[in-house]
């Protein structure tokens, strides 16, 4: 999914951010900040230090949504707040960086140096070359735009990339491409020797499960961390609309390449994280998109950490 980036919204969004309450220390605790235009949250999921790393907000338009009636965006809206007349939602694009014994993991990497990624890891403290590791849910543009720097080099010069087989397969397959830009973000990494490709289900690290969240793109992935009696799912691109989704989760988007298939995998994950209570990441849940889900089986909803 593409986002337009909007920094001057950062000071708002983080000002709220600050104010949020923190959960029980045994389940997390918080602290968010900024600099330079950048975002971050750093919450502990059990032994996991994660910390949410804002890359843009933006806008969705309405128009984008697929397999829902006009009634139902129309009523989502108007519990969102919006003015009459809007035609978007809040859009945002988050990766997370996950402290592990094997090193600092992130996931995804955001559009890229246009945007504010670079920002945020440095108002967290993080340099680059401290990451070891980069997991990609997927292969669209607000995901993998980050692996490269301003210059066209290795934005984490020392990290390893992690992609699903399927993923690779269908947009680097064949005799041309589907996915320039994928080719390109990857290549310094594969050149170097540190691309490895993986299949849901394996351990891609110690203590990180592959999850199959086939739809979205043919490969799309997300990550299991486990850590201290807790888990948590970094999800990828299963919600885009948060207004809409959780209430109607057969709500598809035009970025979606089997939206049937996006659908069926996002009632099965809200059941799942609903039914089993780990916590979720999402790359387009509102930043720090950290939280956990709770419904019946039909219409969910989303509870962000702090709340």
């Amino acid at each position: 999914m593409k986002t337009s980036v909007m920094p001057q919204m950062f000071p708002l969004l983080l000002a709220l951010l600050v104010c949020l309450p923190a959960l029980a220390p045994s389940r997390a605790q918080a602290q968010a900040g900024a600099l330079e235009g950048g975002g971050f949250f750093v919450t502990q999921i059990g032994s996991l230090k994660v910390t949410a790393l804002s890359d843009a907000i933006g806008q969705m338009g309405f128009d984008l949504l697929r397999d829902i009636g006009p009634s139902e965006v129309a009523q989502a809206a108007s519990q969102a707040g919006l003015p009459d007349g809007a035609s978007s939602f809040p859009s945002f694009v988050n990766a997370f960086a996950v402290e592990l014994p094997a090193g600092l993991v992130l996931v995804d990497t955001g559009n890229g140096p246009q945007a504010n990624l670079a920002a945020s890891l440095k108002a967290a403290g993080i340099d680059p070359s401290e990451v070891k590791a980069v997991l990609l849910t997927h292969f669209h543009g607000d995901h993998i735009g980050g692996l490269l720097d301003a210059q066209g080099q290795a934005a984490f010069p020392e990290a390893t990339v992690y992609a699903d087989s399927e993923e690779d397969r269908y947009w680097l397959g064949g005799p041309k491409p589907l996915s320039a830009q994928a080719m390109e973000a990857i290549a310094p990494y594969r050149a170097a020797g540190r691309y490895r490709l993986f299949s849901p289900g394996d351990e891609v690290l110690p203590g990180v499960e592959a999850v199959e969240l086939y739809g979205h793109t043919p490969g799309h992935v997300g990550f299991m961390f486990s850590g201290g009696g807790q888990d948590l799912l970094a999800w990828g691109d299963i919600v885009h609309v948060r207004l809409v989704q959780f209430a109607h989760p057969g709500a598809t988007l035009t970025y979606d390449v089997d939206g049937p298939r996006a659908a069926a995998t996002r009632k099965r994950i809200f059941g799942q994280a609903a039914g089993k209570g780990f916590f979720v990441a999402g790359a387009h849940l509102p930043f720090p998109g950290l939280g956990q889900v709770a419904g019946d089986g039909e219409a969910f909803e989303y509870r962000p950490v702090g709340e």
